[in-house]
């Protein structure tokens, strides 16, 4: 379906709807059109859907702890929503704020329904602890995980992010990276440090502990932490950002705070 999505120039979502006839869909005939000429051109056939047990209907639960509060979100449900349709199955979601009586609630209308079971995820990567009643139905992790490993758990693998992003600045010849760290109560900032001094010590490369310091979450974090880097007597050649937005900054502030030449490399990677 990616390959589908890029040959016609939109996104999964609409090629979910296009090829799975979702009625009301607001897609125009010449988009429609160019979904099922991509799909004919690359011979794309929609699979067909698995039997569920008997007495099951074709819904999935997918309870996410936030919503209103961060971009991610939507990516956790068209995820969920496009596999889904491919299925002919309909994802229920659910804002619980991992509080007891809404995930409570949850359950029981999706038991009653006898849905075919339930994602349960995080928007930050996080150890979580799975209530004893989401045992009535079969669950995924996303984005999180339990100690027990009672659950099968789908999570992003930022040690080895970071490692990857760092390998390619080294292989690229620089040896003085920065790195703008995320917050450390956050794992996947932690797990990303991690793959950084993985790799710089895989290298033989010494880390300067002066050029690795938290920039927070933010494009301002990100311009501010990059116009100090620059500005310093022997500034780093390259700098690996823990996210995008202060990889954003990093960009800003690294071109105010002097001229970047082909040596001198703002890099970043991973989300």
């Amino acid at each position: 379906m990616v390959e589908v999505a890029e040959l016609a120039g939109v996104s999964q979502a609409t090629v979910s709807l296009v090829l799975n006839g979702v009625p009301n869909a607001r897609i125009s005939k010449a988009t429609r059109r160019r979904v099922l000429e991509a799909a004919e051109t690359l011979s794309y056939r929609r699979g067909k859907a698995h039997p569920l047990p008997e007495g099951r209907k074709r819904v999935i639960g997918l309870m996410l702890d936030e919503v209103s509060t961060t971009p991610f979100a939507a990516q956790f449900i068209e995820g969920a929503r496009d596999e889904a349709a491919l299925q002919e199955v309909t994802v229920a979601m659910f804002c619980t704020r991992m509080d007891p009586a809404l995930e409570q609630a949850a359950i029981d209308l999706l038991v009653s329904q006898k849905t075919i079971g339930i994602i349960y995820a995080t928007l930050m990567t996080r150890q979580v602890t799975v209530p004893e009643a989401f045992s009535e139905l079969p669950v995924v992790l996303l984005n999180c995980y339990e100690r027990k490993l009672r659950y099968p758990s789908v999570v992003p693998g930022d040690i080895v992010g970071g490692y990857t992003a760092t390998q390619a600045l080294l292989r690229a010849g620089h040896r003085r990276i920065a790195h703008m760290a995320g917050e450390a109560l956050v794992e996947a900032a932690i797990d990303r440090e991690n793959g950084f001094r993985q790799a710089m010590a895989e290298w033989n490369v010494s880390v300067d502990e002066s050029l690795v310091a938290e920039a927070g979450w933010t494009i301002r974090a990100g311009r501010e932490r990059a116009l100090a880097l620059m500005s310093q007597p022997n500034p780093p050649t390259a700098i690996f950002c823990f996210n995008d937005r202060m990889a954003i900054g990093c960009y800003e502030g690294g071109a105010h705070a002097r001229p970047l030449g082909a040596a001198r490399h703002l890099h970043h990677r991973l989300r």
